[in-house]
């Protein structure tokens, strides 16, 4: 994965995938949906995990496209 040069750049990353806003015992919860490239993969849900997209950017590619690795 390449590094982020700008707020520009992050931006459009986080931009690049559906997001979500809903709402469960009045707390909004922000989400990314992912889709894998595989058609019979396994879904996982990363709440708690992985505080920030920043963070997940890095792992979402290896997680949704199996034959990429975490660089």
């Amino acid at each position: 994965m390449t590094p982020i040069s700008s707020v520009d750049e992050h931006e459009a990353r986080i931009n690049s995938h559906p997001q979500f806003v809903t709402e469960i015992d009045g707390t909004n919860i922000h989400f990314l949906h992912i889709r894998s490239a595989e058609h019979d993969a396994f879904p996982i849900v990363t709440q708690g995990w992985l505080g920030t997209e920043f963070e997940f950017g890095r792992v979402s590619p290896p997680l949704t496209s199996p034959d990429r690795e975490m660089s």
